[in-house]
């Protein structure tokens, strides 16, 4: 039995992040060192006692072997850092256990984990970040769990590579709903009013 079994698009998601950062990760650690923030961590339908289903696990596996890479070609060792928040204390705590043994600062490659909203943590996770060059994973549950407005300080500097999970199958069912608070409350994490329109392109 595959840990995938009745969750294609977890599977699918777990590519992507895969390969994305597989690619960016080691072009960027040639260069900079390298912070991970992983907003919406989990853990939350995992089937593996490892937890090596989750994205915070296949980030760490991937980073860890992207910076021995490098530094095996450069003789340069990179420092990497991961930030996963999670609001779920109990998820939180899962999560806390499963990634210590992988935070080893003298080795260059920190963790650190926050509890609690995502939103709450853009100023700790902005001086988590420093100088170095930050890849952002953004993978809520719901629809409504990020405010750009609030997040926009995380997304400022000048080198930045972001992936946002986006369910458009999930959105767009509020395209023609007759409810404006509904249409509203989306309003912040599509780019403002106007969304609709922006979305429907058929």
């Amino acid at each position: 039995m595959s840990a995938y079994d009745d969750r294609e698009q977890t599977r699918a998601k777990h590519f992507i992040l895969r390969a994305y950062l597989q690619e960016l990760a080691f072009k960027v650690l040639h260069g900079w060192d390298v912070t991970y923030v992983d907003g919406f961590s989990g853990p939350w339908e995992s089937k593996t006692d490892d937890l090596s289903d989750t994205s915070f696990m296949i980030a760490i596996g991937v980073l860890k072997d992207a910076q021995e890479k490098v530094t095996a070609q450069t003789g340069l060792r990179r420092k990497v850092k991961c930030f996963f928040s999670e609001k779920s204390a109990r998820a939180h705590e899962q999560l806390a256990v499963a990634v210590a043994p992988f935070d080893r600062p003298d080795e260059g490659f920190e963790i650190k984990t926050f509890q609690g909203e995502f939103v709450d943590a853009i100023e700790e996770i902005i001086q988590f970040v420093g100088r170095s060059f930050p890849l952002i994973f953004i993978d809520p549950k719901g629809c409504t769990e990020y405010h750009f407005n609030r997040i926009g300080p995380l997304l400022a500097p000048s080198k930045c590579e972001v992936l946002i999970n986006f369910m458009y199958g999930h959105i767009s069912r509020f395209l023609t709903h007759p409810d404006e608070r509904i249409i509203a409350s989306l309003d912040p994490i599509l780019g403002g009013s106007g969304w609709q329109k922006r979305l429907d392109q058929t």
